[in-house]
């Protein structure tokens, strides 16, 4: 990535530029430092790239607040890509009009809400992973 600023997803590479080994996130007892966020947001891009995600798409992240929903985030804000948050209290008929409703592309979803997604309508979004595999994506 070049030294351009191209708004939010380019926001952990500057940040692990700057401060590398300084600590990002810290979610229960693990600490992830700024160049750890910019890498999975790299790849996470990149995993997007991959699965046809393109600027304009909606990426969905359904899941508990966690630092995989960042990481959603910012990979998606890198290939300009829309993200929708859907909150994990929602029931499946909810999520299933709001994932239509958005037209996304691409649900990414914590375990915590495994068994809500298996109720989802099988016909919206057309590809679905888990945050803690990025599967099918890598």
């Amino acid at each position: 990535m070049s030294g351009q600023n191209i708004g939010l997803g380019s926001w952990p590479a500057r940040r692990a530029r700057l401060t590398p080994h300084s600590v990002a996130l810290r979610y229960g007892e693990r600490e992830d430092t700024y160049r750890e966020l910019a890498e999975r947001v790299e790849a996470l891009a990149a995993g997007f790239r991959n699965a046809g995600i393109s600027r304009g798409d909606r990426v969905a992240y359904f899941g508990a607040n966690h630092p995989d929903l960042l990481t959603t985030l910012f990979a998606a804000a890198r290939i300009g890509a829309i993200t929708v948050l859907l909150n994990a209290r929602l029931s499946p008929a909810e999520i299933s009009f709001m994932l239509a409703d958005s037209d996304t592309a691409l649900l990414i979803h914590g375990s915590e809400v495994s068994d809500t997604v298996e109720h989802l309508r099988h016909d919206r979004p057309a590809q679905r992973c888990r945050a803690d595999s990025w599967q099918p994506i890598f």
